[in-house]
């Protein structure tokens, strides 16, 4: 759990450095996207459990 706080809070840090330095937009759609996917890729990583099966719906 860890992990996911840490994600949830430099991800908006990153996208507000990106849009200082480089000018470029991004949307807290994108954001919140970002910060799911890293956070099950973090949590599928540190598992203790071998066999997670993920289902994923698409909205």
């Amino acid at each position: 759990m860890q992990g996911i706080a840490i994600i949830a809070c430099l991800r908006p840090w990153k996208a507000r450095n990106e849009k200082i330095h480089a000018g470029s937009g991004v949307k807290i759609k994108d954001i919140i996207g970002n910060v799911k996917a890293l956070s099950l890729l973090w949590y599928l990583n540190k598992s203790k459990y071998e066999n997670i099966e993920l289902a994923i719906a698409m909205v």
